[in-house]
């Protein structure tokens, strides 16, 4: 993406985002996932705002003959989900960082009661007489 500020900067700037989501189906039920996102630096009005970068992680075992499963899963790992900008025109100078609760450690337990398969609960017996008048 292209931001461009005409007036009273004069000020352009490209910017890019990017995101990687990896799944892997690994022996005997288990499974993992990765999932990476990445901003380049951008001009929004009259702010620049910092590049952020965050990574997430996940593990997961079957269990119980694929009834149920565990999973532990973590979000912002390195606790970079930050959002960060710096205003500087005419005599206002500022700098402002956000940050928030984003860096989460999740366990997961499921388990699937009774049957998994489903069934036709209304079936009717029907003449071939009347499916060929269907048809």
């Amino acid at each position: 993406m292209y931001n461009r500020i005409s007036t009273p900067l004069h000020q352009a700037q490209w910017n890019w985002t990017a995101q990687l989501n990896s799944d892997w189906q690994l022996k005997k039920g288990w499974s993992a996932w990765l999932l990476l996102k990445y901003a380049s630096p951008s001009l929004y009005e009259l702010s620049r705002v910092f590049s952020v970068g965050t990574a997430s992680a996940g593990i997961k075992k079957m269990v119980v003959k694929g009834k149920g499963f565990v999973a532990l899963e973590g979000s912002d790992l390195f606790y970079s989900d930050r959002y960060k900008t710096s205003y500087d025109y005419q005599n206002i100078q500022q700098e402002t960082l956000k940050k928030w609760q984003s860096r989460i450690l999740r366990l997961t337990l499921n388990y699937t009661f009774g049957r998994s398969q489903v069934t036709l609960t209304n079936k009717r017996d029907v003449s071939p007489d009347e499916m060929e008048r269907l048809k």
